[in-house]
């Protein structure tokens, strides 16, 4: 039988029926048994399990059930406004500069970077998939548990100031884009599991999110210059 475990994520009361040795391991930092009511309850089934399992060869059966009630939280929140960015999050005095790419092209390199040129001015929110959610006319960026084998997030957030679609290149450029090209660019990282319920919902957030938020493309190297270039434009932007 699946243990009920409670937890506040994005500023909401999770309840979440697992058996995952991963989401316990990562969600004990965001462990709260304060509040008897639920804004979002998740239990993930057998058959989905297994169907995950299918998709995916390289998941055993306790990642499995962890990757779906990441999915689960994602199609949930939205209706309280929020989404989960496919991203590396790193927040800087209270404000969060996120770094999206597809797999491979360096995010979690680059946010280290920040980490190690900052030190402990850099706190990594979320290393995969941080919450976004829109509060008080304004995107707050959250940790949550679904962060991937190695777990990089902490239970804090932070205001959204910049949005930057990562790219490789043999030096540092950055330039700002207008919402046009942006969603573009976002769409393949956010809306994987969007559901018609839900449509209307996420692209108006979308729309917001993109009026709201400064986009950039920035092409860097892997090395400390880099992350200290794009702190330095960035930073003087806000």
């Amino acid at each position: 039988m699946k243990r009920l475990h409670k937890y506040k994520i994005a500023d909401l009361t999770v309840d979440v029926r697992h058996n995952s040795s991963v989401l316990l391991r990562n969600g004990m930092k965001y462990a709260d048994d304060s509040s008897d009511k639920a804004d979002i309850t998740i239990e993930v089934s057998e058959d989905r399990i297994l169907k995950a399992l299918e998709y995916n060869k390289s998941f055993d059966r306790d990642y499995a059930e962890y990757f779906v009630s990441g999915m689960d939280f994602y199609r949930k929140l939205i209706p309280h406004y929020g989404f989960m960015l496919h991203s590396s999050c790193v927040a800087v005095d209270g404000k969060g500069y996120l770094f999206t790419a597809d797999s491979g092209v360096g995010k979690s390199t680059h946010t280290s970077l920040w980490r190690e040129y900052l030190g402990d001015r850099a706190v990594m929110i979320n290393d995969d998939k941080p919450a976004i959610r829109y509060i008080d006319n304004k995107f707050m960026v959250y940790g949550t548990p679904w962060s991937g084998k190695s777990d990089e997030s902490s239970n804090e957030s932070a205001v959204v100031s910049a949005l930057v679609f990562l790219e490789r290149g043999s030096c540092f450029e950055i330039e700002a884009i207008p919402c046009d090209r942006a969603v573009e660019r976002i769409i393949p990282q956010m809306l994987r599991y969007i559901r018609p319920e839900n449509a209307a919902i996420q692209f108006d957030l979308l729309d917001r999110f993109l009026k709201t938020v400064p986009s950039y493309v920035m092409k860097c190297t892997q090395d400390i210059e880099s992350a200290k270039s794009a702190w330095e434009f960035l930073s003087k932007n806000f």
